[in-house]
This record gives structure tokens, sequence and C-alpha cells, in this order.
């Protein structure tokens, strides 16, 4: 087995690259939440299933989905600017989709899973803290 790089071995780590030549890495700290395409080494990729994915903020795809009727017509009360999980949850299942067809869910979900990483990973957490810190942010290419 390799030994560990941390922060504090002053190492400077460049995330794209190691991303790049090991594109198992993110889907292994994801999850298998996306998959990367095995042939080509790739995220770019990689087939993505998009079948019922809302690209709109949650208040736009209620509004899509409710086709002229009203969240009253439904027996839906909901908060459309800033829906809590149960809000999420309700609105799919009142048009019979997963919660995951809503973007805030989805981003809630990813954030959820890296954040569990990081926290099982605090000298991954430091590096990655300096590496955004350093460069105002953090770039994804």
């Amino acid at each position: 087995m390799s030994e560990m790089l941390t922060y504090r071995d002053g190492a400077k780590i460049d995330w794209a690259n190691l991303f790049r030549g090991d594109p198992d890495l993110l889907d292994r700290v994801l999850g298998g939440i996306g998959k990367v395409d095995k042939k080509n080494r790739s995220w770019a990729n990689a087939p993505l299933n998009l079948d019922d994915y809302s690209e709109f903020p949650f208040r736009r795809a209620v509004k899509a989905l409710l086709r002229g009727r009203s969240l009253a017509d439904l027996d839906l009360d909901v908060n459309l600017d800033d829906p809590s999980k149960s809000d999420i949850e309700a609105a799919a299942q009142a048009f019979g989709r997963h919660p995951s067809y809503f973007i805030e869910y989805r981003i809630n979900y990813v954030c959820s899973t890296l954040a569990e990483f990081l926290e099982s990973n605090p000298e991954t957490l430091a590096a990655w803290y300096v590496k955004a810190r350093q460069s105002k942010g953090i770039r994804v290419r």
C-alpha cells in the first residue's frame, strides 16, 4: 500500500491531475453516484442516466409540473423559494417523481456525501481547504 501524503508533508497536490489520472477516485468518493467511462478513463464521456431530472430551481420545476393546476389542487403546501427536504419529498410524491427530480435534492445529496467523506478524511479536508482558500474557491475544469 502506498504512503498517504498529508497536508503536513508539505506536498503540493494537483487535484485535477489526481482525478484525471484516477477517474475511479471521484467515483469511490461519491459512492457510485456517477459512473466513469472505463474505456476512456474519463468522466467527460461517462454515460449519465438523466431520465427524469429537472435542471431548473424548485419553483420553476414545480410550476412546470403543475401544468396550469394550483398547489391547492394537489393539496400541496410547500415553500417554493426555500424548500426543505420534506417540501421536496412532498412535491415529488405529489407529481409521482423521485425527490432527485429536483436539483436542490441532488445538490444536497452530493454535498452530504462529499461532507461525510471529508469528515472521515480530515487530512484530505485540510489539503482541499488550503487549496480552495489559496485559489479563492474551487475551479472545476
